[in-house]
C-alpha cells in the first residue's frame, strides 16, 4: 500500500515540500474471483478434495473407483493435469498410485467451488444438530 498526499499540499519556493496529510492509496486491482489456474470442473474438484482428505496419495484402483462414482474418466483427468497438479506414480513395490503434486492449487480449486470435506463426519458440517 502506497501513500500519497491529499491535493492542495503546498510547495515552498526553495523546493521543500510541506507534507500535508497522507492517505492510504490502494494501487492494486480487486482480487479476481475466477480460478485462473487449470480449472478441472466441479466433479473433478470433488475428486481432488477426496484425494486430499486421504493424505494426497491413493492407489490407482481406489482413484478409478471414486472417479467412476463421480462420472469422471481418470485417464483424461490425469492427461489434463499431469505432471504439475496430479500425477501417476509406480511405487517401489510395483503398485500404481495417484498423487496431488500441488496442494495450494487443490486448496484454490476447493475454495473456488466451495467444497469442504468434513473431518470424521462432523454433525454440524452434515447439517445435523449436535446432541
Amino acid at each position: 500500500m502506497a501513500l500519497e498526499p491529499l491535493r492542495g499540499s503546498q510547495n515552498l519556493p526553495d523546493g521543500q515540500r510541506v507534507p500535508g496529510i497522507w492517505v492510504p492509496h490502494d494501487d492494486h486491482e480487486p482480487k479476481e474471483t475466477r480460478l485462473t489456474l487449470p480449472d478441472p470442473g466441479f466433479n473433478a474438484t470433488r475428486f481432488v478434495a477426496w484425494l486430499k482428505k486421504r493424505g494426497r496419495v491413493r492407489a490407482l484402483e481406489d482413484c478409478e473407483r471414486k472417479c467412476g462414482q463421480l462420472g469422471l474418466d481418470l485417464d483424461h483427468l490425469l492427461r489434463m493435469l499431469e505432471p504439475d497438479y496430479l500425477c501417476r506414480f509406480r511405487t517401489s513395490r510395483g503398485g500404481k498410485v495417484v498423487m496431488i503434486m500441488d496442494l495450494p492449487w487443490a486448496d484454490k480449486c476447493m475454495e473456488h467451488y466451495g467444497i469442504e470435506v468434513p473431518h470424521h463426519g462432523h454433525p454440524l458440517l452434515r447439517g445435523l444438530k449436535a446432541e
